[in-house]
């Protein structure tokens, strides 16, 4: 977006990067958040690939609402 070809091409832009929020919160802070939202899920650090089968568990959900 800040390529001078780009101009006019785009109106609004939504940041979906991790990176900035990195910037406003010291690293003990996000991991305590990653810890606390892990718990929420019923997970672990070690379960990883869990994580991957609730997502599609949640999209599987989605869609039979629908």
């Amino acid at each position: 977006m800040v390529m001078p070809k780009a101009k006019g091409l785009f109106h609004k832009a939504i940041n979906q990067s991790g990176s900035f929020r990195s910037a406003l919160l010291e690293k003990d802070a996000t991991q305590a958040i990653a810890k606390e939202t892990l718990n929420i899920l019923g997970l672990d650090a070690n379960s990883v690939d869990s994580i991957k089968i609730f997502r599609s568990k949640y999209w599987q959900m989605r869609a039979a609402k629908h």
